[in-house]
């Protein structure tokens, strides 16, 4: 039934795509420049744009009967795998309203939820594809955003996208960690085939 298909990855999608932003420099403050590539850098907090799909793809959350229910033994795995072999503090599966990001499963982070219009989270739904934030500090979305200059102190990120069976992205697999770092191709791999297993539960 529908409640245990979940997020279904949708049969015909592009390409996972991969989007390391240029961590070279330590550019720090509102407006810096990259001290090695000396490519200027605004830092200016920046809001995911709202998907044109984002009224139907929440009410297709809502379909799926997720949100604020109970932990689950299948779901706590995968994050507790996310944290062990990735090596990383935090690992997330977080689900995107339309106010909040609400953390169905949760690796090293008190908060149930967080607001949406600061979340990482977000920005994948909107892309609809993988994004990873080498050094959150150095990202130009990310730089002042208040989970980075304060708790959990988010440094590195990368997110998959979760989808419904009919392609909707309602949320995402994460993995966070406190010091700048990247992925190689077997972790990513590895995180898109995590999030695919989360999408037939």
């Amino acid at each position: 039934h529908e409640r245990r298909r979940g997020v279904a990855p949708s049969e015909a999608r592009e390409p996972l795509a991969w989007r390391p932003r240029c961590t070279r420099g330590a550019g720090r403050g509102r407006l810096d420049r990259c001290a090695t590539c000396a490519r200027s850098v605004a830092f200016a907090m920046q809001p995911a744009p709202i998907p044109d799909n984002d009224r139907d793809r929440i009410s297709r959350l809502f379909e799926l009967q997720l949100l604020d229910t109970d932990a689950e033994a299948d779901f706590d795995a995968i994050t507790r795998t996310v944290a062990r072999v990735l090596n990383v503090p935090i690992a997330l599966i977080s689900l995107v309203d339309a106010e909040r990001q609400w953390f169905k499963s949760r690796v090293g982070l008190e908060a149930g939820h967080t607001p949406r219009d600061v979340s990482f989270c977000s920005h994948v739904v909107a892309a609809q594809a993988p994004i990873l934030v080498a050094d959150a500090l150095a990202d130009q979305r990310f730089a002042d955003n208040p989970l980075v200059t304060g708790e959990p102190r988010v440094r590195f990120y990368a997110g998959v996208p979760l989808r419904t069976s009919d392609g909707y992205v309602v949320g995402t697999l994460c993995a966070i960690d406190h010091e700048p770092r990247t992925l190689n191709p077997e972790q990513k791999e590895l995180l898109e085939a995590l999030a695919q297993q989360i999408s037939a539960l």
